[in-house]
């Protein structure tokens, strides 16, 4: 894991991963092995990003509390730098950020608890994510900062990356 800081709750998971002539197969989340870092995680839609062009960068999103979301995130395709901010002001990690690689075929998914923002920027091309999300979609909830925030001085890996309007539009975080 490669991090700056530490965010209190986040974690990299080793995931089962079974390898044969055929290829690999790796389970990511099962009902009955709860997460040992968060026995109360319990997937409500799964869902993937696919992205084309290497440098894509989607964030900083995020929940308002009390809906905020828990979840796990694993790179399916390609290679990501996926960062992580803590939200939550009574963390003693509040404002703090990490950031990791996730590649296929790793064998690593990251957990990130409620309360944080999560973003990240693909580093090959036709690079996609999944996300084990815990706790309804709530788009009138729904937040974004700046990846580029000044109060959290992100390092990442692109000066000039590929954003949405929404990403592109995104207000400070104090203005968010």
């Amino acid at each position: 894991m490669i991090s700056l800081k530490k965010v209190q709750g986040v974690h990299l998971i080793n995931l089962d991963i079974y390898k044969d002539e055929r290829g690999s197969f790796e389970s990511i989340w099962e009902h009955h092995k709860p997460l040992t870092m968060n026995n109360g995680f319990t997937p409500s839609s799964v869902n993937i990003s696919h992205n084309i062009k290497r440098f894509t960068l989607r964030g900083m999103h995020f929940q308002c509390s009390p809906f905020s979301q828990a979840k796990v995130v694993a790179c399916a395709n390609g290679t990501l730098w996926d960062v992580v901010v803590d939200l939550r002001q009574e963390s003693s990690t509040y404002k703090n950020w990490m950031a990791t690689e996730l590649t296929n075929q790793s064998g690593k998914a990251l957990y990130i608890p409620k309360g944080c923002a999560h973003g990240y920027i693909t580093l090959e091309e036709n690079t996609s994510l999944i996300y084990l999300i815990d706790g309804t979609h709530m788009p009138e909830q729904s937040r974004v900062f700046r990846w580029d925030d000044s109060e959290f001085s992100i390092d990442w890996p692109v000066e000039d990356p590929i954003l949405s309007d929404r990403d592109r539009l995104a207000p400070d975080f104090l203005d968010s």
